[in-house]
């Protein structure tokens, strides 16, 4: 699940102004972050 502030389409390519941390349950209850290293800068 993404959290976005927008979501576009330039030039038939789709792309999303979403939120920089990802965090990933999976169906094993285990817990990701995905691009913690960008929050950070």
């Amino acid at each position: 699940m993404d959290i976005c502030h927008r979501n576009e389409v330039e030039k038939d390519t789709p792309w999303m102004d979403d939120l920089y941390l990802d965090i990933i349950l999976l169906p094993s209850e285990e817990v990701s972050k995905k691009d913690a290293d960008q929050l950070l800068e």
